[in-house]
């Protein structure tokens, strides 16, 4: 119970500030109310006595319930109920909700904008570790996840810097290779905090580096906490989405150390760094770094899925099967009758067994790349760049440099499809057939500058 204690204080337009135990009337303006008043003399208002409270303090943010009169409140502590305005509009909270300015979908009488972030960050070890504040945060983003999913008012999950493993978490068995980050619809998933921001937009990516991991039995080889040698057994997909929307978004991250390599389980050998089917997730600064699967060593986007990148970079993924060499697909992101939208992403360094060392299109990929870039990828198949194969993307203001294939296409290899190619720069590139482009029983490809 909070009180008022009352000193020799005159009482207008007041504002009630905690003090532990007690609250002290101080004059100043506020959303807060004295309950209960009692004016008759019998609680505890009076009608004598040296503290005076007058009828203009009838008015919101005041001393409600006034009727006209002078009134003064007699020396002692008196229970107080403090309206609340957790988002600062001058308006309580109360009102704000019965006049539908705020949504309280979990009944609690507070705005859902008020509770609507959860945080994370795995060396807040001190604290009640209940996701409410950067002091009691979560340490795993497995329990947020799992918390958030409970919780219709929860929009956001601010994650400060540091490593995150799926496994982690209450839950979860460690060394689980299924263990895998779930996205979730109308929940935004953000890294790059240091810990104590009150605002989004004072997050720093590039400096507070935070690390959605795979490496599950921690004996990869690591540069700078991201997985350059794979080894042991890595989670299948450190990032995994289904019939998702666009709603769920994931921001701000370091994706590193997925390895889906098993041939025979289904799904396990596709989508190292992100599984995505059927979905439609926002993926934006993301960097999706040394990963490793059959096909689609950083990303596998297929059936229908229609996913969203912007500004990520895809560096150091690679596609292979042990089983049979070439028959890899993919070494950056591979795409099957999906229809992604890539805008200002950057494909780097990524290798393949089989066809497409950056992107492969397959099967009526109808992908949309916009100002991205192709440089340093290799396929010891077909497509360095970028493999094409029965779909139509369109490419624009793209960039293809320093790609190579054993076989056709350094830049591209065109197969059966009909993309659209427009003011795109191809150089440097090289295979044994079309080191830029390479058209194999297709339209070509115009409006392209090899």
């Amino acid at each position: 119970m909070l009180y008022l204690k009352t000193t020799a204080l005159s009482l207008s337009a007041a504002i009630l500030i905690c003090h532990a135990d007690t609250v002290e009337a101080q004059l100043v303006s506020g959303p807060y109310v004295i309950a209960p008043l009692d004016v008759n003399g019998g609680g505890g208002m009076s009608s004598n006595g040296g503290y005076s409270i007058t009828s203009s303090t009838v008015q919101h943010g005041g001393v409600e319930g006034m009727n006209g009169g002078t009134y003064s409140i007699r020396a002692g502590y008196w229970p107080v109920a403090l309206a609340a305005d957790c988002n600062g509009n001058g308006v309580d909270d109360a009102q704000d909700i019965s006049g539908a300015t705020s949504v309280d979908c979990n009944l609690n009488a507070v705005p859902d904008e008020c509770e609507s972030v959860i945080f994370v960050d795995d060396s807040a070890t001190n604290g009640l570790n209940n996701g409410s504040s950067w002091g009691n945060a979560f340490t795993t983003l497995q329990d947020a996840l799992t918390d958030a999913a409970s919780r219709c008012e929860v929009a956001q999950l601010w994650v400060a810097e540091g490593t995150y493993r799926p496994d982690q978490g209450g839950g979860q068995t460690p060394l689980d290779r299924t263990a895998t980050f779930q996205l979730q619809n109308g929940l935004g998933i953000y890294g790059g905090f240091a810990g104590g921001e009150t605002d989004l937009s004072q997050r720093d990516i590039s400096n507070n580096v935070t690390i959605l991991s795979g490496d599950i039995d921690s004996d990869d080889i690591l540069s700078n906490g991201i997985s350059k040698t794979i080894n042991g057994n890595n989670s299948y997909h450190v990032v995994f989405s289904r019939f998702k929307d666009p709603t769920a978004m994931l921001d701000g991250f370091s994706i590193s150390g997925g390895n889906a390599n098993d041939p025979v389980l289904l799904e396990a050998g596709n989508g190292g760094g992100l599984f995505n089917s059927d979905s439609s997730p926002t993926i934006a600064n993301c960097a999706f770094v040394g990963n490793a699967a059959i096909n689609g060593g950083g990303v596998e986007n297929e059936t229908f899925a229609t996913p969203s990148f912007n500004n990520c970079v895809f560096s150091g993924n690679s596609a292979s099967n042990s089983g049979n060499p070439t028959a890899a697909n993919g070494g950056g992101m591979w795409n099957s009758n999906a229809t992604p939208t890539l805008t200002d992403c950057i494909f780097t360094g990524n290798s393949s067994g089989g066809t497409a060392g950056g992107l492969g299109a397959d099967a009526g990929t109808d992908a949309i790349v916009t100002r991205c870039i192709f440089t340093g990828n290799t396929a010891n198949g077909n497509g360095g760049g970028m493999w094409i194969n029965v779909s139509s993307p369109t490419i624009t203001d793209c960039t293809f440099s320093a790609n190579s294939a054993t076989n056709g296409g350094g830049g591209i290899y065109n197969l059966e499809s009909t993309p659209i190619v427009t003011n795109s720069a191809f150089t440097g590139n090289s295979a044994d057939l079309g080191g830029g482009i390479a058209n194999d029983n297709s339209g070509g490809i115009p409006a392209a500058r090899a």
